[in-house]
């Protein structure tokens, strides 16, 4: 009788030994886990980051040997049209300028709200780059491109449409001169904002449209013209006309 209390003491140590291994086990393979977890996950996004620089890598060299098979398809063709989606990247070529020299134009989106305007010629047999613009608005909602003496050189310049509105169609875009001599583009940044730009040859003017009035049954809209003055342009007038819904 006097040995069971010293069985059932000791069964019972044996227990709570055991019990307490057993936690202290759990929480040591648990941090073990964490830890080793943590590794994983830290070459995991270290593997993600690589894998992503070689895509961008891989998407930049793409678009590079894109231009260029374009620039080589454009050898053979008097005019030619193509464009990517996404990123958004526009080319075109022909006699955009004049009808002496080839040119190209392509536009390459660098980010949300900027892209690239490069202009080439063809000499020879070869696509010189002439110049590029790094400081164009990337907003493409109703984007064509238009080619136009705005500035009444003699060599066509480019207009860069981004947006239209609805209702009484207000187009609006980018104004990029191009000088006759050298090539070089000259963006307006003031021209942004004016809607409807045109060329007025015989008067060489530059008018733009701005909606005075917008209600049923009319739209009142005044035209308003300018000439070129020292690289800028001069308010020298306006008239209204009435648009009917």
């Amino acid at each position: 009788m006097s040995e069971k209390p010293y069985i059932i003491t000791f069964t019972f140590s044996l227990v709570i030994a055991a019990g307490i291994f057993n936690f202290y086990g759990e929480k040591a393979r648990n941090s073990y886990g964490l830890v080793k977890g943590a590794k994983e996950r830290t070459i995991s996004q270290a593997e993600l980051k690589l894998e992503i620089i070689k895509e961008e890598a891989k998407q930049k060299q793409q678009l590079a040997d894109t231009i260029n098979y374009w620039l080589s398809l454009a050898l053979t063709t008097d005019t030619l049209e193509k464009y990517v989606v996404e990123p958004f990247h526009f080319f075109k070529s022909g006699y955009l300028l004049n009808k002496k020299i080839k040119s190209a134009v392509y536009v390459k989106q660098v980010s949300d709200t900027n892209e690239i305007v490069y202009l080439y010629n063809l000499e020879g047999d070869v696509w010189q780059l002439k110049d590029s613009l790094t400081n164009m608005d990337a907003v493409r909602l109703a984007f064509f491109l238009k080619f136009d003496d705005y500035d009444f050189d003699g060599l066509n310049d480019i207009f860069v449409n981004r947006d239209c509105s609805n209702g009484y169609a207000m187009h609006f875009g980018s104004l990029v001169l191009v000088n006759p001599r050298t090539y070089k583009l000259n963006l307006h940044h003031e021209l942004n904002q004016w809607g409807n730009l045109s060329v007025d040859k015989l008067r060489k003017e530059i008018t733009y449209e701005d909606i005075v009035r917008y209600k049923e049954p009319e739209t009142i809209v005044e035209i308003k013209r300018h000439k070129w003055s020292n690289g800028k342009l001069i308010n020298i007038g306006s008239r209204k006309k009435i648009w009917d819904f």
